[in-house]
């Protein structure tokens, strides 16, 4: 599923690239191309793909939630999102390439965490799948 499939109405005015560098350097990580391509196309997505409600975060959420949760240090992670609940995406920077993948946000152990795609064309795909 390409970025322009998202629904217009879930989505917000395009982060600038000085927003999307600062927020690369306050969680240390240089974000993939696709990830970036999200962030200068929306600041974010709050609706649904597919049959799953999403919320992918503004950059300032990114930045507060990856820094403010253990888990993301831990494992390597930038969360990036979540379903509304008890459940989050992320960017884990640990494995080689990068991925996408979801995780219980109480998640313990990185074999709770379920591989969404190695893109974010992948990862969107993935959330379709209900």
């Amino acid at each position: 599923m390409p970025i322009r499939s998202l629904k217009p109405d879930g989505m917000n005015a395009p982060a600038s690239a000085v927003e999307i560098t600062a927020a690369e350097t306050a969680v240390g990580v240089t974000f993939p191309d696709d990830l970036r391509a999200f962030y200068l196309t929306t600041d974010g997505y709050n609706g649904d793909i597919g049959e799953r409600t999403v919320r992918l975060h503004r950059l300032a959420d990114v930045v507060s939630c990856t820094t403010g949760y253990d888990v993301a240090r831990e494992f390597g992670l930038v969360l990036i999102g979540d379903n509304g609940g008890d459940y989050g995406f992320a960017l884990d920077c640990a494995s080689e390439p990068p991925a996408y993948v979801g995780l219980p946000l109480a998640a313990a152990r990185r074999e709770a965490f379920e591989l969404l795609g190695t893109s974010f064309e992948e990862f969107a795909a993935a959330l379709c799948v209900a």
